[in-house]
């Protein structure tokens, strides 16, 4: 006779479900099975952009019949490599509207803008040795124009014979540099000639830093007439310009203007003309040098141009 035994072992029926939710980094993770309290006490909230958090439950039949529910909470964050949780404060975000740092044709506010004359310390790597602003004294007599440039330079011009007179100092050298007829040229140093010839085409000037450009109204030719000095073009170590024209004898319409060159298109085309022309710079040693010889110019250097 087999004996029964009355007490069946319990089954247990175990279910379990996985939720998986990404976070979406509003202060507080989204939990289906709690409050964002109960996360909050144990540190789940404020997750980084790209976290996932699984929800897993797990439900128990116990023999009496009834469940238990076990709810277990997993938290997967990326490498702290592959995220910024704080947005660069200058880089460009072209998910929204950002033209300040988005727009790149927008003018750098720390490069130097060389087109206006004492904008600011920009331009100068050093501000100590940034070169002064000359002050300009213009007078005129009848047809003449006297120009005082700082307190060591002269220009005077004289219409009826096309004339222009250049007098600067540097260190106890005075140099006087004269225009005429032409035209002529001609160069003195404390008094001695150095160079002088006959030019026909526009003839630069530098002494210490500060360019001259006396420029001829026409080209010379066999049969034409011999040019004259129509205009001269000065610019200061910090980069202003101006200009000296209607100068020659034949102009008899116009007299002799001064005026700064402001204009960035016509203050480009005249730095063009300086830059390209002949040029004669003083060697701080009672000379001067060609720009094309590279050596110490000569009354022959000046006649060929």
């Amino acid at each position: 006779m087999r004996t029964m035994n009355p007490i069946v072992a319990p089954r247990t029926l175990i279910q379990t479900a996985v939720y998986p939710q990404m976070s979406r980094n509003t202060g507080s993770s989204y939990n289906p099975f709690g409050s964002s309290a109960q996360l909050a006490g144990q540190g789940l909230s404020r997750m980084p952009p790209g976290s996932i958090t699984n929800y897993s439950r797990e439900v128990v039949r116990t023999p009496d019949g009834g469940k238990i529910s076990k709810t277990s909470i997993t938290q997967v964050r990326p490498p702290v490599n592959q995220y910024n949780p704080r947005p660069e404060p200058n880089r460009c975000d072209p998910n929204r509207y950002d033209p300040k740092r988005c727009d790149t044709n927008r003018p750098d506010p720390n490069r130097c803008d060389t087109n206006r004359r004492g904008y600011d310390d920009r331009c100068w790597e050093n501000t100590s040795n940034r070169a002064p602003h000359e002050n300009m004294n213009v007078t005129a007599q009848g047809d003449d124009l006297k120009v005082k440039m700082g307190n060591n330079t002269t220009l005077e011009t004289k219409k009826s014979d096309s004339d222009l007179f250049l007098n600067t100092q540097v260190g106890n050298d005075k140099i006087s540099i004269s225009s005429t007829g032409d035209p002529h040229f001609k160069a003195t140093v404390n008094g001695k000639e150095v160079l002088k010839g006959d030019y026909k085409d526009d003839l630069g000037i530098n002494i210490n830093g500060t360019k001259y450009l006396m420029s001829p109204e026409v080209s010379k030719t066999n049969n034409g007439p011999a040019p004259y000095l129509s205009s001269t073009y000065v610019q200061q170590r910090d980069g202003s310009m101006y200009k000296l024209d209607h100068l020659s004898q034949t102009d008899k319409t116009s007299k002799p203007t001064y005026s700064e060159i402001t204009d960035p298109k016509e203050k480009a085309a005249a730095k063009a003309k300086m830059d390209s022309a002949h040029t004669l710079t003083y060697d701080n040693n009672g000379g001067f040098v060609d720009s094309e010889t590279h050596k110490k110019a000569t009354n022959e250097d000046i006649n060929k141009h």
